[in-house]
C-alpha cells in the first residue's frame, strides 16, 4: 500500500505543475506588478475582514454592507 504522504506529494506536484496553476501564478504575478490592483486588493480584503467581524459580533449584514 502506497504510503499517504507520498502520495499528498505526488499530488501536490502534480497540481504546481499543471497549466491551470501555472496560468494562475502568471495572472497573480501580473495583478502584484500593478500598485492600482493592489491597492483595489487591500480594500477589497479590508472590507471583508470588516465584514466578518461584524458577523462574528452577532451584527446583522444591512444591504448597505452588502453593496459595499
Amino acid at each position: 500500500m502506497p504510503n499517504v504522504y507520498d502520495q499528498a506529494h505526488k499530488l501536490a506536484r502534480a497540481l504546481r505543475d499543471s497549466e491551470e496553476y501555472r496560468a494562475y501564478r502568471a495572472t497573480q504575478e501580473k495583478v502584484k506588478d500593478d500598485e492600482s490592483n493592489r491597492n483595489l486588493i487591500k480594500q477589497y480584503r479590508e472590507k471583508q475582514m470588516e465584514l466578518h467581524a461584524k458577523q462574528l459580533q452577532g451584527e446583522t449584514l444591512t444591504d448597505d454592507d452588502h453593496q459595499a
